[in-house]
């Protein structure tokens, strides 16, 4: 039976279920945020908001999504600003992008890994949750291995995200 176009965590949180198998327009809302303490904070800042993101606001948020490409291609640009220490030239700048991978596939380990053993549950909300998981550290672990290949493919030449 077909729910419509949504991620899993919108089936649970407006239909009260998760739809049992695997769901091709899953996605995973990746939150990062800036700290206010950052020395180039105003200057990354103003280059995200040039992005289309908000302004007045320092977290930023990407659907990761299930499938070969789970990045936005926009996702590059905005981490190679945001691990750059001189981000006016960070998109030119080709060391900036071995750095922005490594730490898009950090950032994608932590989170896989800080789900820990996703327990079977007993009661209907509890299994729910559980599917619920389970879908998110399979996208999290697909952004990761999407990662690892795209920095194994960059070893001594710099490329643009993989198609």
């Amino acid at each position: 039976m077909f729910y419509g176009r949504r991620s899993s965590a919108d089936h649970l949180l407006h239909n009260g279920f998760v739809p049992a198998g695997e769901n091709p327009f899953d996605s995973y809302k990746l939150k990062i945020s800036l700290g206010r303490s950052d020395k180039n904070f105003k200057e990354k800042q103003k280059l995200f908001s040039e992005m289309g993101f908000s302004e007045s606001s320092n977290v930023y948020l990407y659907d990761i999504a299930v499938g070969p490409s789970p990045l936005h291609p926009s996702m590059e640009q905005f981490a190679r600003i945001y691990v750059s220490d001189m981000p006016a030239i960070a998109i030119s700048d080709p060391a900036t992008l071995k750095r922005a991978v490594e730490f898009l596939k950090n950032r994608f380990a932590i989170l896989e890994g800080s789900y820990g053993v996703v327990k079977e549950g007993k009661t209907v909300n509890e299994k729910n949750i559980a599917l619920l998981k389970k879908a998110e550290i399979a996208i999290l672990k697909n952004a990761r291995i999407y990662c690892e290949r795209w920095e194994k493919r960059l070893g001594g030449a710099e490329d643009k995200v993989p198609s």
